[in-house]
């Protein structure tokens, strides 16, 4: 996901499933600047709601 996107579209509201810092531990390559931190710098107010559906989110991303 690239959160600064969002900011720039002035997306009202960012989910998503699986964290950043879920997906390093699983191995996959990430920047490690979660979502969280992008939107609270930004001069965009945006909500953020994580962890949806993350266990079904991460077994996707561990067929890859």
């Amino acid at each position: 996901m690239c959160a600064a996107a969002c900011v720039w579209a002035g997306v009202s509201q960012v989910v998503f499933g699986a964290s950043t810092e879920q997906l390093i531990d699983l191995g996959t390559k990430q920047i490690d600047l979660p979502c969280e931190t992008v939107v609270k710098k930004s001069f965009q107010n945006i909500e953020v709601v994580g962890a949806i559906l993350a266990d079904e989110c991460l077994e996707l991303f561990k067929q890859l």
